[in-house]
């Protein structure tokens, strides 16, 4: 079997890890408004936010409406670039994402980071170097679609200019990873942490690893 020309890789909790629990307090704190009712009234906004590019004034508008504040422009534009700043501070790289990316493009082979995410996560990629590392980023907010839909899927690929037969997908969700295998791609599930699932397994699932350390490109 050949080596697989392309690899499409999930971003967060795979690559690495934002604390948003923090993200979360600080964006409260500068609202002034408790870290739930900010949480609860996100919670409402978040799959526009992963979905259209450029909304996060307007969402953030929205979220300080929920909690019962005016909407000023002032702390609309204090909320968006704090939360473009508490992402890069509250996140954790990990050392064998990077060293695999590297891994992979002495191999010769092609990388995208797809990602269902907002805005910000083109900025905090590029703080860390990954756009660098890797040929594509596809991000949910740029393009339009959520995973598992095909259609992000069919993007990267044809970003890559590869086929779903020549290409792997590494998510930590085990649904996005049977997504892509209903594609005709190969799969990985990267589970960092032992934990119960949240669903049967099925006999086709694809194999489970622990790190990228056990992925050969």
């Amino acid at each position: 079997m050949n080596p697989p020309r392309a690899w499409l890789i999930d971003v967060h909790s795979t690559v690495l890890r934002v604390d948003f629990a923090e993200v979360h307090q600080g964006l409260a704190d500068i609202a002034d408004v408790p870290v739930e009712t900010f949480r609860t009234a996100y919670s409402q906004v978040i799959d526009d936010v992963m979905t259209y590019q450029g909304i996060a004034p307007q969402a953030t508008a929205r979220v300080l409406t929920s909690c019962g504040i005016e909407p000023r422009q002032r702390m609309v534009d204090e909320l968006v670039a704090a939360d473009q700043r508490l992402l890069i501070e509250h996140t954790e790289v990990f050392p064998d994402a990077i060293d695999f990316l590297h891994r992979l493009r002495a191999a010769g082979a092609s990388s995208a980071l797809v990602s269902n995410c907002g805005d910000h996560t083109r900025g905090l990629l590029a703080h860390h170097g990954f756009d660098a590392l890797v040929d594509e980023l596809v991000l949910s907010s740029e393009v339009g679609h959520l995973k598992p839909d095909p259609r992000i899927f069919h993007i990267a690929l044809e970003r890559l200019a590869t086929k779903p037969e020549s290409a792997i997908f590494v998510d930590d969700k085990v649904g996005y990873c049977r997504a892509a295998q209903a594609l005709g791609m190969g799969a990985v599930h990267l589970a960092r942490r032992a934990r119960s699932r949240t669903e049967a397994a099925l006999p086709e699932d694809p194999p489970i690893v622990a790190s990228f350390a056990d992925l050969t490109p």
